[in-house]
This record gives C-alpha cells, sequence and structure tokens, in this order.
C-alpha cells in the first residue's frame, strides 16, 4: 500500500508538472502575441480622416478651429484658401518655371551693353537676380500646389506662404517708383492682395513671431523706400526723373510708352 500511495503521488506530480509547463507555454504565446500586436499597431501608418473645409485634425469644435495650429495639424482647405492657392500655382509656378528655364531665351538688355557687346558682368549679375527671383516664385507656387494635391496644409505651410507674400511685398515696397505709376504697380500685383487676404483671415492659425517678421518685413521695405529710395535712388523723387534715366539706359520705345501712360505723363 505504502508503494502504491508513493506511485500515486509521484503520478499527481507529474500531472501537475505537465499542466504547469502547458500553462507557462499558453501564457508565453499570449505574450508572444500581445507583442506582435503592439508592433503591429506602432508599425502601422495611422488612418487619415477626411477633414471638413475649415477643419483640422485636434481640434473639437467651436472657438478652438480659430486659434493657433500645433506643428502636426492639418488645416483642410477652405474655398476661399483653395482660391488663394490655385492663384499662387497659376501666378507664380507659372512665373518660376519660367524664369527657371529661360536661359535660351532671353536677350541681353540694351543697358547690359556698354562697348559693341554686352557686359558678361552684367549679364550674370542681372541673371542671378532674376533667378533668386525664379526660385522664390517656384517654392511658394509648389507650396500653394501640394496644399491643393493634398486638400490640407500644416501650420509650416501657412508659415511659407505668409514670408514668401512678405518677402516679395517688401521688394515691391522698395523699388516703389514715383506718383500713379507706383501705385497702378502695387494694385496690379497679386501678392499685395493675396497678402491682406491672406492676414485678415488666416492670422490667427500661424505662430505669432512669424506674423511679426511679415510685418517687420513689410516695413522695412517702406523705410528703404523713404530713407535710402526717394534719396538716393530717386532725387528727386518724381517720375520725370525715372523716365530720363529708362531713355538713357536704353529702354525701348514701347516700354517707354508704356509707362507714359500707366503715369499719365504728357510729352
Amino acid at each position: 500500500s505504502a508503494s502504491l500511495l508513493k506511485t500515486r503521488s509521484m503520478d499527481l506530480q507529474r500531472v501537475y508538472s505537465r499542466n504547469e509547463n502547458k500553462n507557462k507555454n499558453k501564457n508565453k504565446n499570449k505574450n508572444k502575441n500581445k507583442n506582435k500586436n503592439k508592433n503591429k499597431n506602432a508599425n502601422k501608418i495611422p488612418e487619415v480622416t477626411r477633414l471638413e473645409p475649415g477643419k483640422r485634425t485636434g481640434a473639437i469644435g467651436g472657438a478652438e478651429e480659430s486659434h493657433m495650429l500645433s506643428p502636426t495639424e492639418l488645416f483642410a482647405l477652405t474655398p476661399l484658401l483653395k482660391g488663394i492657392l490655385w492663384v499662387e500655382v497659376i501666378v507664380y509656378l507659372g512665373i518660376g518655371v519660367y524664369e527657371i528655364l529661360d536661359d535660351f531665351k532671353v536677350k541681353p538688355q540694351p543697358w547690359m551693353t556698354l562697348g559693341t557687346t554686352p557686359n558678361s558682368y552684367l549679364m550674370i549679375k542681372e541673371k542671378v537676380g532674376h533667378k533668386m527671383h525664379g526660385g522664390l516664385c517656384f517654392l511658394l507656387g509648389f507650396i500653394a500646389f501640394n496644399g491643393l494635391v493634398e486638400g490640407a496644409v500644416t501650420r509650416f505651410e501657412l508659415e511659407l506662404c505668409f514670408v514668401s507674400l512678405a518677402l516679395l511685398m517688401m521688394t515691391i515696397w522698395m523699388t516703389l517708383m514715383p506718383g500713379r505709376l507706383g501705385i497702378t504697380v502695387i494694385l496690379t500685383k497679386p501678392e499685395f492682395w493675396l497678402q491682406i487676404l491672406m492676414v485678415v483671415y488666416f492670422w490667427q492659425l500661424i505662430q505669432s513671431w512669424v506674423l511679426g517678421l511679415c510685418v517687420a518685413l513689410n516695413l522695412w521695405g517702406l523705410l528703404v523706400n523713404a530713407l535710402h529710395t526717394r534719396r538716393q535712388v530717386l532725387e528727386p523723387f518724381v517720375y520725370e526723373t525715372l523716365r530720363r534715366d529708362a531713355v538713357e539706359a536704353g529702354l525701348g520705345e514701347r516700354e517707354i510708352a508704356t509707362f507714359d501712360k500707366l503715369s499719365g505723363h504728357k510729352s
């Protein structure tokens, strides 16, 4: 009977150890599956929810829609913003592509010829400014094109649009021409109107220091015009001075006639 009890207890121990091993294996498999699922979820690309126009990821309705975007938020295009981006694509991307690829089409300007042939230094200096203008326009148009393709923009893309428009306007203020000609040039520049629309309707979505930078760039352009352009570049600051210098530089009669018409000048 003692040996029988021993045998039974050994059998029970075997059964118990088998069950323990089974449970351990089950727990191991469960943990493996959990880890696999975690890794899958970690590597899984989050689903993108379609945003309604003017809505944003992470916003919880109401007044929060008008607060500054976070670095990772998307802002769905409103009809107004979509219209602005289309103008930027048509105008600036078009100008950028043309000015980048126009090397074999553009001819030296008359003022580049100092002797019998065009001056190479003046040609290269002109090309640098021309290509930089084309590069800035291309960048602004590219950002707009990407926003239209995606159907939404990030805060950084909006800020790039703001700063690019401010840089273009800064240059316009610096080189503002006298009289009616200068006013006509400003009113026919798309960046003048686009900047106003962006500031009025979308300023709250970008960082305050970026908005301050855009204001500073515009003010710097006006300051340069008041203290440098009017006193050293165009002195006296009247259309007649600009016209005289344009004729002296060899500007064509057609361009001079256009300037005269825009400025209201009568010969």
